[in-house]
This record gives structure tokens, sequence and C-alpha cells, in this order.
């Protein structure tokens, strides 16, 4: 099926779609979206070459999917990278920018920074450090 086809049944007719009060603003909640954006562009459902950035219990994962060499086989045409919790935020974005530049270079700005943050978000707090006066100041 085309992807314009598959845009009109599901633009109007899914269950992700998150609509606020302004009524500009259409909100989608489909599972690698990038922006979070209802639009054709954005949407995986829509489209045969998709890329999704999300968090999971170890990390991040980088999901990309492409239908056009497999269009029955789902599970065959999705590919999953795992970022592990201690992976930096530079190799994230590295990672990142290759799968997206391979699938959907128009996404590739949008890949980077997700993973960046999900990276970063992941991440352990620092301890603060202890406040160690000087014999001066407490004198």
């Amino acid at each position: 099926m085309s992807s314009d086809l598959t845009w009109l049944l599901v633009r109007s007719n899914s269950s992700f779609i998150v609509k606020k009060r302004a009524p500009d603003v259409i909100l989608s909640r489909e599972p690698g979206n990038l922006l979070n954006i209802h639009a054709q562009a954005l949407s995986p459902l829509a489209n045969d070459k998709s890329i999704g950035v999300d968090a999971h219990e170890n990390g991040v994962a980088i999901v990309t999917r492409d239908a056009t060499k497999n269009p029955r086989g789902v599970a065959k045409s999705m590919k999953t990278v795992n970022l592990k919790r201690g992976t930096s935020a530079r190799k994230a974005a590295s990672i990142a920018s290759n799968a997206a530049s391979k699938t959907r270079p128009d996404l590739r700005s949008a890949a980077v920074a997700r993973a960046t943050t999900l990276v970063k978000n992941t991440k352990a707090p620092k301890a603060p450090k202890a406040n160690r006066r000087s014999k001066k100041a407490s004198a």
C-alpha cells in the first residue's frame, strides 16, 4: 500500500493522536515518531522507512525499519541497536547519525538530538561534593 493512502487512512483515525486545547497543535504518541508531531513526514506508520530512538531498561535503543526490502515481514525489516547505560552522548549521537543517514536523512538532526538527551537523562546523578570549610572560617 502506498504511503499516501496509508496516511489518508491513519490521519484522522489513529489511537495515537493527542489533541491539546490549541487547535493548531496535534501531537502523536506513535512509537518511532521522533518529534511527537502528527504529520505525514514524521509518522512511522505512513512511511516505509522510519527511525526511532527510545529509552529502555538498560539504556537507549535505536530502531530502524526499512519495509522496502521486505514489505510483508515487519519483524525482519526492523533492526535494533541497544546502547548501554555507560555510553557517552557523543558516541550515541554518532550511532544515531549513521543510522538516520542510511534510512531517513531528513530526520538526522532530530534523531541525534533525541539520542543525546536520552543518554544524558539515563545517567545516574553525581553525588554532591562535601562542603569543606577551611580552619580559618570555622574559628
